[in-house]
């Protein structure tokens, strides 16, 4: 069931290159919510990576300019 959680999760965000990532967040992401059994841990996650990847979009713009 993780696994197509993960599938899911990976398939919603319809960026193809970033598959494999994707997934591994989905799945970790789901393996924490079910250890947990709260979704606390799961959000945090997700919000840190999206912090990330907002930083190094960030990056490679200011290096662009």
């Amino acid at each position: 069931a993780n696994g197509l959680q993960a599938l899911a999760f990976a398939l919603c965000h319809e960026q193809w290159t970033f598959w494999p990532s994707l997934f591994f967040l989905g799945w970790f992401a789901g393996r924490m919510r079910r250890k947990s059994g709260s979704l606390i841990g799961a959000v945090g996650l997700h919000s840190i990576w999206n912090l990330l990847v907002s930083l190094a979009i960030a990056a490679g713009a200011a290096q662009q300019l």
